[in-house]
């Protein structure tokens, strides 16, 4: 069992630009009752802790409803869907608990929220929303003595439950000297992730299919979008040796993810006039004015003016080669970390080859054909080719480790299962499956498809038009 996470100290502020959620223990792991947490409650649940954190000294918390929207990138204007939630969060009774077993004595149950109550002003039109917890938890959100730091910036960017329930128990953790989080059944992670209690009337599932279709994915999503790295899940086995009974996760900090948090400018930055023609490019290339300033504040004009570049570069492309910019600020936010790594990456040495000799010592060439000028259209689809190459030789190399990285018994489930799949397509070559294996050169990545499929369902080496910017940002128009 890993050690206790130490105390963290209230004088330890995280840096300027982050908005810090910081939740008790035992509301990092919901364990739903009656119904299921859905991400858009989650989500909403975390933003107005946020926001009642700031307010001392009242049991009725207030805000106007647009800072409440704005922090839980609610995109849309459904007052009706935004009602259903905070219904939700009223409605859903959860056991708060911690995720280290015994650290806590005391069980408790409770809503979400115990009450709401959207005010709208007559004259203005400006809504304001009113909220409350019960008595039995209130204490605890609002003056946790043991507690989480949770990057609100980082939840509402993942798109998943499972994931923004992984990433707050794993950050939970993030200083364990083990790194370790702490060990449960893995039935006990199942309603946990995904928010909902096995139905009693149905077949229970198997470990396979869960790690497969909640833990793969959440895992992955959290590596992609978060600053923290997740590996896992530890398996461990229970008496039989066979079975795999508890698991845990290993979970460290993106030493990427800190120097890029350590070079942004602070949050409180003041915008200047200068700044206001980029905003008004910004706005010009879709995003709302709110966004271009909390991306300026929080990554620079630099940085912005080249993502700014990017974004219209990528809006460029012909029709076909990537799917239309459906959401300009997240894809800024997704591919500006990158621009920051590599304005900060080092100069490239000076080119110490000998100058060149003068004209008149050069022997006049021979007449030759120029070589042809590629113009910037039909260069495009080029770079789109190249990053696309490059993304998938990194997921292939991805499964590929991750296979080395399984259990013996569980990589020889899957090579049978392949060797399966081989038989069923009457392949010629199943004789020399049998003597060579799945790593030989005829196999390889036949066998991480097929692995791939299994584990992250079919499209995984697809990559999301966020993910390819994040590559393009990190490559850039150079061959990868």
């Amino acid at each position: 069992m890993p050690s206790q996470p130490p105390l963290f100290d209230d004088d330890e502020e995280p840096p300027a630009s982050a908005e810090i959620v910081r939740k008790h223990v035992n509301a990092v792991a919901f364990m739903p009752r009656d119904r299921k947490i859905t991400l858009l409650a989650r989500r909403s649940f975390n933003v107005l802790l946020h926001v009642a954190q700031r307010q001392s000294g009242t049991d009725i918390y207030r805000a106007p409803l647009s800072e409440i929207i704005n922090l839980s990138r609610f995109d849309s204007n459904n007052y009706e869907l935004l009602k259903k939630t905070l219904k939700q969060l009223m409605g859903t009774v959860v056991e708060w608990q911690s995720p280290t077993s015994g650290e806590f004595d005391v069980w408790e149950a409770s809503t979400l929220l115990a009450g709401c109550k959207l005010i709208k002003n007559k004259k203005s039109g400006a809504i304001t929303i009113e909220w409350s917890y019960s008595p039995q938890i209130r204490e605890q959100l609002m003056g946790p003595d043991r507690y989480a730091r949770i990057a609100l910036d980082v939840v509402t960017q993942l798109r998943s439950h499972a994931a923004m329930a992984l990433y707050e128990i794993c950050v939970r953790y993030i200083d364990n000297p083990s790194h370790l989080t702490a060990r449960q059944h893995w039935r006990w992670w199942r309603p946990v992730l995904t928010g909902q209690q096995d139905d009693p009337s149905r077949k229970p599932p198997e470990y396979r299919y869960f790690k497969r279709d909640v833990l793969a994915p959440a895992i992955a999503e959290i590596n992609a979008l978060s600053d923290i790295e997740v590996r896992g899940p530890v398996e461990h086995k229970g008496a039989d040796n066979k079975t795999i009974e508890q698991i845990q996760f290993a979970v460290l900090r993106k030493p990427s993810a800190t120097r890029a948090v350590a070079s942004r400018p602070s949050a409180a930055r003041e915008l200047e006039p200068v700044d206001l023609p980029l905003i008004g490019r910004a706005i010009g290339s879709g995003l709302k004015q709110e966004d271009a300033e909390r991306l300026l504040q929080e990554f620079g004009p630099e940085a912005l003016s080249a993502g700014l570049d990017s974004l219209n570069k990528r809006a460029a492309l012909p029709a076909g080669v990537a799917d239309p910019v459906q959401n300009p600020a997240r894809y800024l936010r997704a591919v500006l970390p990158g621009v920051l790594k590599k304005a900060a990456a080092p100069a490239p040495a000076p080119s110490l080859a000998p100058a060149p000799a003068p004209l008149s010592a050069v022997p006049a060439p021979a007449a030759r054909a120029r070589p042809p000028v590629v113009s910037a259209a039909a260069e495009a689809p080029r770079r789109q080719a190249r990053w696309l190459d490059e993304w998938l030789r990194r997921a292939r190399e991805a499964l590929r480790q991750e296979i080395l990285a399984l259990a013996e018994e569980e990589r020889a489930q899957w090579v049978q299962q392949f060797r399966e799949h081989l038989a069923e397509k009457r392949s010629a070559l199943l004789k020399r499956f049998d003597t060579s294996g799945w790593t030989h050169s005829l196999f390889v990545q036949d066998f991480i498809r097929f692995y791939g499929n299994g584990t992250r369902g079919p499209g995984w080496d697809k990559p999301s038009a966020e993910q390819l910017l994040e590559l393009a940002a990190e490559v850039g128009d150079s061959t990868a």
